[in-house]
């Protein structure tokens, strides 16, 4: 009987955590987590039901159905002040998108595109890094392939406490 195959991780100078693994006697990754936990998990609940040729994609979940999972699991790790913040957060993009499933969220780029240029600029950098959060959560938990949220452009700060650059007249 062959060798059970088992992901394992190696800590990238950047200070990521990259998830390896063989795939048909060929090392594969399957990309680099914040945690090793993460990457382990990433491993167990989405490359391990791939190599044994058990589906994983729940591509038929909607935006609101991610949100939960995400916040569920999020919550395990991190302080209930930093779940609320992101729950509220993600209020203005679950109205928008939160019955859409995630298999025609993800070609959705240009709808995102819009509703991001609509959020009031207070609010535009806090609430776009929660929805990208929580997109690229559902990338590695393989729900998605691609984070529409990223697609549509950079997520511009706010720069507080510093004026606008203004042009010099010679």
């Amino acid at each position: 009987m062959p060798a059970e195959a088992r992901g394992h991780v190696r800590k990238l100078p950047s200070g990521l955590w990259q998830l390896r693994y063989y795939q048909d006697g060929k090392r594969r990754s399957g990309g680099a987590f914040p945690t090793k936990s993460e990457a382990l998990n990433h491993y167990r609940g989405v490359v391990e039901p791939e190599l044994r040729g058990q589906p994983i994609a729940r591509r038929d979940l909607t935006l609101s159905e991610l949100a939960d999972v995400f916040l569920e699991r999020h919550g395990k790790v991190r302080s209930l002040r930093t779940v609320r913040a992101l729950s509220e957060r993600l209020k203005r993009p679950l109205d928008r998108f939160g019955d859409v499933p995630l298999a025609d969220l993800e070609r959705m780029t240009d709808e995102v595109a819009d509703f991001i240029a609509e959020l009031p600029e207070r609010w535009r950098h806090s609430v776009v890094l929660a929805f990208r959060q929580t997109l690229d959560a559902g990338i590695r938990y393989g729900y998605l392939t691609a984070n529409p949220a990223k697609l549509a452009g950079p997520n511009q700060s706010l720069h507080r406490g510093r004026s606008a650059p203004t042009a010099r007249s010679n």
